[in-house]
């Protein structure tokens, strides 16, 4: 299973990299899983409905049974556990948005994707994670971008590079 964490602020294009490498990977008969921090008080569940009530009243899991899937609430908030979770549905790629400071995250076979607003953003993302293997920069930044890198690293424009970006995580 390769593992791609997908870094960057809100609004920079992190969703939308991972919807894209998402489907071509799928339609390419590849097994992919996601990961991704939820912030706040926001949740899957409409509390005021069963399974919501549930998850109240404090049964742990609780797992909603629907047409399109089960929907699985487990408390706590706790990465290496929802990693153990989707390595047991054996994806071929993981990818994780969120949690960009997590120790879990930090190893040598973990790839990193920076999605960015701005160069500026860019910068200060690449620094703060020099030690990670940072394969490419994107998001909204690549729209607008005429630069063909940032620091050595190339830039790469979403849905367009989708395929150059999946050779780059498959190495």
């Amino acid at each position: 299973m390769r593992i791609v964490a997908v870094l960057g602020y809100s609004g920079s294009g992190k969703t939308t990299t991972i919807e894209h490498l998402t489907s071509e990977l799928v339609s390419r008969g590849m097994k992919v899983g996601v990961v991704k921090h939820i912030h706040g008080e926001h949740t899957l569940f409409d509390y005021s409905k069963d399974t919501g009530r549930f998850v109240k009243s404090g049964a742990n899991p609780v797992v909603g049974v629907a047409q399109d899937g089960l929907h699985l609430f487990l408390a706590g908030e706790d990465l290496e556990r929802a990693l153990m979770l989707v390595r047991n549905s054996s994806p071929d790629y993981l990818f994780v948005q969120g949690f960009s400071t997590h120790t879990l995250l930090r190893g040598v076979d973990v790839m990193c994707v920076v999605c960015a607003k701005t160069e500026d953003e860019a910068v200060e993302l690449i620094e703060k994670h020099t030690t990670r293997s940072i394969v490419c920069v994107t998001g909204v930044l690549a729209i607008n971008s005429k630069k063909n890198e940032i620091r050595g690293i190339p830039i790469l424009t979403i849905p367009d590079d989708t395929c150059k970006l999946i050779q780059l995580i498959s190495r």
